[in-house]
């Protein structure tokens, strides 16, 4: 809790003196702030990648799957995958 008999002081002090003070707390919070953030790092888990046969070769192009990331456009997967395997073919 912040003692009002501090406040009145701060209050008296001269803009010049309110601004140090200002940048002393700003100082202080980016103190506190790198170590919070520093200590919080993420715990990474483990995971094992199965493999999965399908059959047969599927020949994909990653480019056109990828960009519906970056469109936000949706794309049918076996449009992908079959003008790829015609031309194998």
């Amino acid at each position: 809790m912040i003692d009002l008999k501090v406040v009145k002081q701060i209050q008296q002090t001269s803009i010049a003196e309110r601004i140090q003070i200002v940048e002393y707390v700003l100082q202080s919070l980016k103190r506190d702030i790198k170590t919070e953030t520093t200590d919080e790092k993420p715990e990474f888990k483990s995971f094992n990648v199965r493999q999965v046969n399908l059959g047969k070769d599927v020949q994909v192009d990653r480019d056109i799957v990828y960009a519906e990331r970056l469109t936000g456009e949706e794309f049918d997967f076996l449009e992908v995958i079959n003008p790829l395997q015609q031309e194998s073919t």
